[in-house]
């Protein structure tokens, strides 16, 4: 029988054991690379590599990511492989003898522990996802030393998947393998912390199974049935452990002796936080952006005040306050949203081909937000307008952000709603997000009606030529509009709209009664505002008429006056010409008409029922931002 010294290594569960070092050390044996390599031959040394805890998992999954490709590739036991694979497995081949190098304590916890906490991390990638689990324990000194315990890992399926799910499977993997290692260890674990990069999984693990998708409603399940939903917690990327073991290293990075090389060897805690992403019950339906901000920033604040005692904050919110829990939740949302474009951001890579933004050069700001890159930067606008933030299509974020903005701009078009968006966001597919909230927008589906398309005539010599504006225009009356006199009388005023033929701009004034005399002041006003017209066209008002025959009259009386002849000549080419539409052809007059439609709209969706004085009319009538733009105007609407 022959005899060992002690030290030497000793065969047992398939790997080699030092007594004396009390390592573990792995034996593997390299087979000839210069020998033709077929889907046997690589099967038969994949074979020998035995690792039934996955400790070099990270190096594992390589070789399960080859078995799948040559799977792909539909090829005979005896047949060679393609070159791509081949020059994979010749590299993986070469650096098979580092394992060799790898020395894993035995023992994992110390003797006579006070604490023992399992901490269990999970990852996934496009090619595979998996799980390691660490056994971390505490000495009567105070000591904590951490040890890997086991790992496991999977290809991802063939059938594409996309990101978060491959994250929910590693979840459940997670769940599945900690679920055996508590139940297979012979010890009491004070604490278990399941950690994980993916906040929309913690979401989904958080949430109830009926309201996920089937795919996501099974496993959600199965991960609450196995596991406490409140022992997840989130860890940052760049900390998770289980980062490798997801996306497979190669061999040689694993050599080291004490575990320095195996994936996350933990010194100290883990860092990371108890998950804390605004669930979908911060979006309630009848939500809004205020109330959003007011709700995030008190929560910010309370943090705030627990752990700092000493200088706690109070009275009402400021600004900087609102604007910082608002960039909070818009940070949040992206995270969500774009994971692999952030990640790609971060890492300083390039985006996919099929990327939703590729064309907007995005970057991360210093606050951590996706941006519009641009050509702006030489420019003095501010930094807000010049790197707008990146929002996604459909979220329910998006639409609050429109839908109040849209209220803010008084219920305005598509158009110009994008515009004012864009000041400070980017939501992507942006005009068709503004199109499904104006859909369902109530104030604007009762003022827009549909109208039947009539062939229209020739425009008029006065419409198409080039003039000043309001050299030419037509004049209109609308109303009337009831008015609050006193406490408890209410009287009546008319709005006297003049549009110019030319640009289409819009002057309104606001007459007492629909006398002649009411009409001439408003009439006057509206001259020492934009001078005097040429020409106005009107249909037959008693109003109307009557002013025309006393501008004649005064017309008349300065021609007839002969003392002063450069003031005959100057009134007599000042002259208005005064032209009235043939009685009962209202069509005539549809540049005005459109004119008081358009009035009346934006009238009825901000003041509705309201009842103003006379001076609130007046106000309300003078705002430059009263009605919207009109088809084929210059400039801004001229109130």
């Amino acid at each position: 029988m022959a005899t060992r010294s002690i030290g030497d290594d000793v065969k047992t569960l398939g790997l080699r054991w030092n007594p004396l070092r009390d390592e573990l050390q792995y034996q593997v044996q390299v087979p000839d690379i210069s020998k033709r390599v077929t889907k046997r031959s690589i099967l038969s040394t994949i074979a020998q590599i035995f690792d039934p805890l996955g400790l070099i998992g990270p190096t594992t999954i390589k070789t399960k990511i080859i078995l799948q490709r040559l799977r792909l590739a539909k090829i005979s036991w005896d047949e060679s492989v393609p070159l791509d694979i081949h020059t994979l497995w010749t590299r993986y081949v070469g650096q098979l003898t580092s394992l060799r190098n790898i020395k894993i304590p035995r023992l994992v916890k110390p003797t006579n522990p006070t604490n023992i906490e399992l901490h269990g991390f999970c990852d996934a990638s496009e090619a595979a996802y998996g799980a390691c689990i660490y056994l971390r324990s505490s000495t009567p000194n105070g000591t904590w030393t951490t040890r890997l315990l086991c790992a496991k890992s999977k290809v991802a399926p063939i059938k594409n998947v996309s990101l978060p799910r491959l994250e929910l499977c590693g979840a459940l993997l997670l769940a599945e393998l900690s679920k055996k290692v508590i139940q297979a260890l012979r010890m009491h674990i004070n604490q278990v912390y399941l950690w994980s990069d993916s906040t929309i999984t913690l979401a989904w693990i958080k949430g109830e199974p009926c309201q996920w998708k089937t795919f996501v409603a099974n496993r959600v399940a199965e991960i609450q049935e196995l596991t406490d939903p409140d022992t997840w917690r989130h860890v940052k990327s760049e900390d998770n452990p289980a980062d490798v073991i997801s996306r497979g290293i190669d061999p040689q990075f694993l050599e080291g002796t004490g575990g320095k090389g195996l994936p996350g060897s933990l010194k100290g805690q883990p860092t990371g936080h108890t998950h804390s992403c605004l669930n979908r019950w911060t979006f309630p339906r009848r939500s809004n952006t205020v109330w959003l901000k007011r709700v995030v920033a008190y929560g910010i604040r309370f943090k705030h005040n627990t752990l700092n005692r000493d200088q706690p904050m109070s009275g009402p919110l400021t600004v900087n306050e609102i604007e910082t829990a608002f960039y909070r939740v818009v940070k949040l949302k992206q995270r969500q949203e774009f994971p692999n474009e952030l990640k790609a951001l971060r890492l300083k890579q390039n985006l996919k081909n099929n990327s939703k933004f590729l064309s907007l050069h995005p970057f991360i700001d210093k606050d951590g937000l996706i941006k519009v890159g641009g050509r702006l930067g030489n420019s003095s606008l501010p930094e807000a307008h010049k790197h707008t933030i990146v929002l996604p299509a459909k979220h329910h974020l998006t639409r609050l952000i429109i839908r109040d903005e849209h209220y803010r701009l008084l219920h305005t078009g598509s158009q110009a709603l994008l515009a004012s968006i864009r000041t400070r966001f980017w939501p992507l597919s942006g005009r068709n997000a503004i199109r499904r909230v104006l859909r369902h927008c109530i104030v604007c589906f009762k003022n827009r009606p549909y109208t039947l398309n009539q062939l229209m005539g020739e425009l008029p010599g006065a419409r198409v030529k080039p003039a000043r504006a309001f050299t030419k225009c037509g004049v209109d009356y609308a109303g009337p509009f009831t008015i609050k006199i006193s406490r408890n009388k209410t009287g009546k005023a008319y709005l006297c709209l003049f549009i110019c033929f030319t640009t289409k701009a819009i002057h309104l004034e606001v007459a007492v009664d629909l006398s002649t005399s009411g009409f001439l002041n408003a009439f006057k006003r509206f001259i020492s505002r934009r001078g005097k017209p040429s020409d106005i066209y009107s249909d037959n008002g008693t109003n109307f008429v009557g002013a025309n025959n006393e501008v004649r009259e005064l017309y008349n009386l300065i021609k007839n006056e002969q003392t002063r002849s450069t003031i005959e000549n100057y009134f007599t080419h000042q002259a208005i010409k005064w032209h009235f539409n043939p009685p009962n052809s209202p069509h005539f007059g549809g540049l005005w008409e459109a004119g008081v439609k358009s009035t009346k709209t934006q009238l009825n969706k901000i003041v509705g029922n309201a009842l103003l004085t006379f001076e609130e009319l007046c106000t309300t009538f003078s705002l430059r931002t009263f009605t919207g733009p009109h088809p084929y105007q210059s400039g801004d609407i001229c109130c």
